[in-house]
């Protein structure tokens, strides 16, 4: 069973994002707000259900901001153009 995120390994891959993308002169600015949305992002992308998510995120069952990140992933999920030869 996967445990939520220690700190110290959160604080390694965020440095080591910012410490690649100065290497390699992509002007970018990081927080740990951009972490925990591109986590619920990708997560749901790749078809986790929303309470497992949150359960790792942190977030309220009535977060706005996390359904948000839901609505933004579930976007283009399904669409009604998807799989008709346009």
């Amino acid at each position: 069973m996967h445990q939520p995120s220690s700190g110290s390994g959160c604080s390694t891959a965020f440095f080591t994002a910012i410490s690649s993308s100065t290497r390699a002169g992509v002007a970018v600015r990081l927080t740990g707000h951009s972490m925990r949305a591109g986590f619920i992002t990708t997560s749901r992308k790749a078809g986790k259900r929303g309470e497992k998510i949150r359960a790792q995120s942190g977030h309220a069952e009535n977060s706005p901001v996390f359904w948000g990140y839901i609505r933004e992933a579930d976007k283009w999920t399904d669409a009604a153009s998807e799989d008709i030869g346009l």
